[in-house]
């Protein structure tokens, strides 16, 4: 079996103010065939935001363009928008899954 460089990095929001995502682990190393889990909780800072829900991507190598992950086969996305979390699971890996990963919030006000 080959080993795998995974990289993890976090955050990408795209909005503003004191909201931040921390992704966990920052780094990560398998070996094929075993999965990759990275965790991301959305903080709303000082504001009344709400997690609407979480996108990854993927960048496979430095200057090339960030892929989007979807659901499906491998790769499972989740939200908990109750607990602010989201979490991508990727299954089976193999060395074409060696990149750096993303996570994305997206969130609204949320007025009480």
């Amino acid at each position: 079996m080959g080993l795998l460089l995974v990289l993890t990095l976090c955050v990408y929001l795209p909005r503003y103010f004191s909201q931040s995502v921390v992704q966990t682990p920052p780094a990560d190393t398998k070996e094929e065939c075993q999965s990759l889990n990275i965790n991301c909780v959305f903080h709303s800072g000082f504001f009344a935001y709400a997690l609407e829900r979480g996108e990854f991507f993927r960048q496979i190598q430095t200057g090339k363009k960030r892929e989007r992950i979807l659901s499906g086969g491998r790769f499972v996305v989740r939200t908990n928008t109750a607990e602010e979390t989201f979490s991508l699971e990727v299954r089976n890996l193999n060395v074409n899954d060696t990149a750096t990963y993303y996570c994305k919030a997206w969130y609204r006000y949320n007025a009480q």
